[in-house]
């Protein structure tokens, strides 16, 4: 969390200046009648500034929600898994995934993002739930940082035979996956 904080100093600092500069370049405009065309293109550059610096670092948090019905779960082996189809939220691919581990339930959200090329990040909290249609649930919660490794989630989050007993509806499971993105780095 004290990441959060420095970041929120951070873009504080940043709008100050961003003020004082505005202010500067006003009273400027006034000074100099005739080059005020000038002095309004370059207000217009930097709130164009402004507005690139807000998309590549989220300064409010955004949501989403994955949901899949995965199917056929009984029939996952020891050591395989199931994943969801991949869903773009914030220009950003994203799937969930189960895995039968040993005797226990896997559940993972993976950031399917590929750009080899710049470092990026992705900080995020998130919570991932099974649901029984009778409304009885599962979840777990986390924050992670998602750069190179594609996923993260809990290899026991639930013992299989559990899963297969309370939350298995005609060998199918619900999981839903509640992901707020803290702050987005280098995404193109």
């Amino acid at each position: 969390m004290s990441g959060c904080n420095s970041s929120n100093t951070e873009e504080e600092k940043w709008k100050e200046e961003f003020r004082k500069k505005l202010g500067d370049l006003g009273v400027e405009m006034f000074q100099k009648a005739p080059s005020s065309l000038d002095t309004l293109q370059s207000m217009k550059n930097e709130l164009e500034k402004l507005k690139e610096h807000q998309s590549k670092n989220l300064i409010s948090p955004k949501e989403f929600t994955l949901t899949h019905i995965f199917a056929d779960v009984s029939k996952i082996g020891d050591g395989d898994y199931k994943e969801s189809p991949m869903e773009y939220n914030f220009d950003v691919p994203w799937s969930m995934q189960i895995k039968h581990v040993k005797d226990h339930l896997g559940v993972y959200l993976h950031c399917k993002k590929h750009q080899p090329d710049t470092p990026w990040s992705i900080q995020c909290s998130f919570q991932m739930e099974i649901v029984h249609p009778s409304g009885k649930s599962k979840s777990l919660q986390t924050e992670y940082v998602y750069q190179e490794k594609p996923g993260w989630g809990w290899p026991e989050f639930l013992k299989w035979e559990e899963m297969k007993k309370e939350y298995l509806v005609g060998d199918q499971l619900t999981v839903v996956a509640h992901v707020t993105i803290r702050k987005m780095t280098g995404i193109e």
